[in-house]
């Protein structure tokens, strides 16, 4: 009786500041939401690692094979990213309907078996063999669909946001210690430290992480592959999306390419590239979350896509300029935010307008595009750089920023969960979106 009288008395003001603090504590992260975010990273960074711990040694331990030639050794290096191109949209596609922590399992087991065949071969063939394998465990968008389906959408954004920071954070590490662990050991002790990780990473999704039945529910509405194929790509702001994983990729291993040269150039060798790398990406996670934070809880997206784009704009037309220590911290702080930002945003929007019943196909194609982005980047600023200077690739690579601005710009924030829900529950029937996206035989 008590309850209800003091029910009675409460005031629109009680009851609308009960409802913010209720909102409030729905986009903050508890202990278990850290210790849940951390391990999807760490399975994420296992499988950029294969890529980044080899970039500052492979051509040091191809010439060490029988058999290498210039050519073998290109196609040791890029076999990785093209089976990872080629297969990441079939891992996908598979986890829908077999399950995430199978196809994550199945995925890292085939990156342990590349890794140890190439730790144990003295053969480039044998190596390229291993790098194919290794790659073949293409199971980022697995791992990305796989976050979008346990972790909650208030804070889907921060864990996102967590998987870009390691990516970055497996780039500086792999950078650093792939040098001293083959100057040790060889390239044996760099793919066995890959096939450790692997194994760590298999022990992780089977034993840490909980479990998802999306695939069940998926079931019920499976589409046969050329629909599904069709339904991926059926949504202009998914488009935008792919185009824009492809572009960011693209920026990333184009400025790294060119930016040990300006650096160079500024006085900093290699060795001492940390006194800009190091403050600027840290000064530009700190200053990433609140915004990240902010377009999560006010469904604020575009603008921030928008101002990420301008800022990788400004940071690479600056750096044509840059002149003394301050400017190069500044300018690669805004390079930094604008990427980082990016990265968190880009899988939070697409984890949001990917179908649920066809999502680990759609984050297959965007992590497909990311690869192809990464490969054509560092190839094209290499070919521009070997023929002029610096300018010339970072004014290109702004000119493709200002390119995907304009292409972007339309783009409009998702709708919230309740109301898309409502809108699946309504949707046409299975059959009648197969003819929707195959096209009726009538017309």
């Amino acid at each position: 009786m008590q309850e209800s009288v003091k029910q009675s008395h409460e005031s629109p003001n009680d009851l609308g500041d009960k409802t913010m603090q209720d909102a409030k504590a729905l986009h903050k992260m508890s202990k278990s939401d850290w210790g849940l975010s951390a391990r999807l990273a760490g399975l994420f960074s296992i499988r950029m690692l294969g890529i980044f711990i080899i970039l500052p040694i492979y051509s040091l331990y191809t010439k060490e094979l029988l058999g290498s030639t210039p050519i073998l050794a290109g196609l040791f290096i890029s076999s990785y990213a093209l089976t990872q191109i080629i297969l990441q949209p079939l891992f996908g596609s598979l986890s829908d309907y077999f399950g995430r922590k199978i196809t994550i399992t199945i995925g890292m087991g085939l990156f342990v078996v590349g890794s140890l065949m190439i730790a144990f071969t003295d053969s480039i063939y044998i190596a390229i063999l291993g790098r194919v394998i290794q790659g073949a465990g293409a199971v980022s968008a697995v791992v990305l669909a796989f976050t979008s389906d346990v972790v909650r959408e208030e804070i889907r954004g921060k864990t996102m946001a967590l998987i870009g920071v390691s990516i970055g954070l497996t780039f500086g590490i792999a950078i650093f210690i792939s040098p001293v662990i083959f100057g040790f050991f060889g390239g044996t002790g760099i793919f066995l430290l890959c096939a450790i990780l692997g194994v760590i990473a298999i022990y992780v999704t089977l034993m840490q992480l909980p479990k998802s039945d999306q695939h069940k529910a998926n079931k019920s509405s499976r589409l046969p592959l050329k629909v599904a194929i069709k339904e991926a790509w059926s949504d202009s702001d998914i488009n935008r999306l792919y185009l824009g994983a492809f572009m960011l990729h693209l920026i990333l291993t184009l400025g790294f390419t060119i930016f040990p040269w300006i650096l160079e150039a500024q006085g900093y060798l290699p060795k001492e590239s940390w006194k800009i790398y190091v403050p600027s990406f840290l000064l530009a996670i700190f200053l990433m979350f609140p915004g990240v934070g902010i377009a999560e809880r006010f469904r604020q997206f575009r603008i921030f896509f928008l101002a990420a784009i301008a800022a990788l704009v400004i940071a690479l037309i600056a750096l044509v300029f840059v002149n003394g220590y301050w400017a190069l911290l500044l300018y690669m702080t805004i390079f930094f935010w604008g990427f980082n930002t990016m990265e968190a945003m880009q899988p939070s929007l697409m984890s949001r307008l990917a179908p649920t019943h066809n999502r680990g196909m759609v984050m297959g194609f965007f992590s497909s595009s990311q690869f192809l982005g990464a490969s054509i980047g560092g190839m094209l600023a290499s070919v521009i750089f070997g023929y002029f200077t610096s300018m010339p690739v970072l004014l290109l690579g702004a000119g493709l920023l200002v390119l995907w601005f304009i292409i972007a710009f339309p783009m409009k924030n998702p709708k919230k969960r309740e109301e898309k829900n409502s809108e699946e529950n309504i949707a046409a029937p299975t059959d009648q979106r197969e003819e929707e996206l195959l096209g009726s035989p009538d017309r």
